[in-house]
């Protein structure tokens, strides 16, 4: 089998967040390849070497939101399923109340469903199998979706699928990710 490398760029700096205040916060996800923000199936992205890449979907889940001053926990999502979807604007944006008056200095999510919840078997919502984000009950969930084309598959109009997903060891997909809090609107940096 031909290994046909992809650099598909997601970065954590597309993650914008937007406090108003202290209570109201919203998470915004903008996805990025490169510099250039995807607009899907539109516009093919040109490497130096003459290759091509063109987005026509992309999914992905964020879970288990949590909010943190320092080491303190000041809030954590109950329930906390969101089905990231490029091709529906309005499920780019996660709004927020948190309760009182602490400022959160860094967020906590995963980028994947837990394997609890890939073990329960199929859900509603955002979880919904008809979403198609649901492999099968032995499979699971799907983590990540990224499907389009490139002029480097040698498949029928060149297209490719990658689903990355798996919640038992050793080939658990689901990512932690925590990010820093440091203003009011900014693009934040991963920590480390």
């Amino acid at each position: 089998m031909k290994r046909i490398p992809l650099l598909f760029y997601w970065g954590f700096q597309s993650l914008i967040l937007d406090a108003q205040d202290l209570n109201s916060i919203s998470i915004t996800f903008q996805p990025l390849f490169g510099n250039s923000q995807v607009q899907l199936n539109e516009k093919y992205f040109k490497f130096s070497n003459g290759d091509s890449i063109q987005f026509q979907s992309l999914q992905f889940y964020v879970s288990e939101i949590a909010f943190f001053n320092n080491e303190d926990l000041i809030y954590r999502e109950e329930n906390s399923f969101h089905l990231v979807n490029a091709t529906e604007p309005k499920t780019q944006q996660i709004n927020f109340s948190l309760p009182g008056t602490t400022a959160a200095t860094h967020l906590n999510f995963n980028l994947g469903i837990d394997s609890v919840t890939n073990v329960s078997g199929a859900m509603g919502g955002d979880l919904d199998p008809t979403k198609g984000m649901y492999w099968t009950w032995q499979s699971g969930y799907i983590n990540f979706k990224l499907e389009g084309k490139s002029n480097r598959c040698k498949t029928r109009n060149n297209e490719y699928q990658f689903h990355l997903g798996g919640y038992q060891f050793p080939l658990n997909s689901i990512q932690k990710i925590s990010l820093d809090i440091t203003g009011k609107k900014f693009i934040p940096a991963l920590r480390q």
